[in-house]
């Protein structure tokens, strides 16, 4: 691919510039913007971790006066790390998801702009896969694979387009629920919250039984978990379809779904060329 189709690059720590561009991509970018931010925290990362772009201007880089990350209009990030076992080694968001909802978050890109968003993505993934083969612990947990976690169904179509290989297909397509902290329900009972937050009730205890302790207690925890990372609106939860208490949970929190994912094996075993 030539270098002025898109530009590949591989951190060991989270660029700044990386958090800008997600940050400007919310809420489509929320779950791998909340991912790096947790990476600033004393455990959050392991030296095993790594931060893959491909992006139609380098990072960290400048233009002029201008620095390049304010410049870049597509790209494609992924954290990878192939040390976590069995859990999630892979959280990956491009720009192409943008585009390709049943709600788009932005007007139709061109031809030429589709196909280097497709590029991208082939490119980050073939990075990814390489840097499980060279992972120095073998073989991996799930061996010749790496587990992606919350792959949006666009971005796997495009994978598979491109020739690479998933292991079986995912038991459950997860709905991405997002939820606007600032319309986070306030509590009916203003004395669960004084309650909760004194240590006085547990959910499914009396005398808070049926009394929407469990309601308060999910939105006062997104209050708080997501000012922790930084003061943006949104927070997000994958939940199953057949998950009613946990579908009926966000509901209640104001939350709607607004793309489909799964957790994805992505086969390493054989380098897939890039056209």
């Amino acid at each position: 691919m030539g270098s002025d189709c898109h530009h590949l690059q591989v951190f060991t720590d989270v660029p700044a510039e990386l958090l800008h561009l997600l940050e400007a991509r919310l809420l489509r970018s929320v779950t791998l913007l909340r991912l790096l931010q947790f990476t600033t925290f004393a455990t959050g990362k392991t030296v095993s971790a790594r931060i893959i772009i491909a992006s139609d201007m380098p990072l960290q880089e400048r233009h002029g006066n201008t620095p390049n990350s304010s410049m870049i209009r597509h790209f494609t990030a992924a954290y990878l790390d192939p040390s976590l076992g069995l859990e999630t080694n892979m959280w990956l968001y491009s720009t192409f998801e943008d585009s390709h909802e049943e709600i788009p978050a932005s007007p139709a890109p061109s031809p030429d702009e589709d196909a280097l968003s497709r590029q991208q993505i082939k490119a980050v993934l073939n990075e990814a896969r390489y840097q499980g083969r060279i992972y120095p612990i073998q073989p991996l947990a799930h061996p010749d694979h790496i587990f992606i976690g919350s792959l949006n169904n666009a971005v796997r179509d495009v994978a598979i387009a491109s020739g690479l290989r998933f292991g079986s297909t995912p038991k459950y397509e997860y709905e991405k629920f997002i939820f606007r902290i600032d319309e986070l329900p306030a509590p009916a009972d203003p004395e669960l919250q004084l309650a909760w937050s004194g240590g006085q009730a547990r959910p499914g205890t009396e005398p808070f039984r049926r009394r929407g302790l469990a309601k308060t207690v999910s939105a006062q925890l997104l209050r708080t978990k997501t000012s922790s990372f930084g003061s943006d609106n949104f927070a997000a939860a994958d939940v199953a379809p057949d998950n009613t208490s946990s579908q009926e949970m966000c509901k209640s929190l104001n939350g709607s779904v607004h793309w489909v994912g799964s957790w994805a094996l992505l086969d390493i075993t054989e380098a897939a060329p890039i056209e």
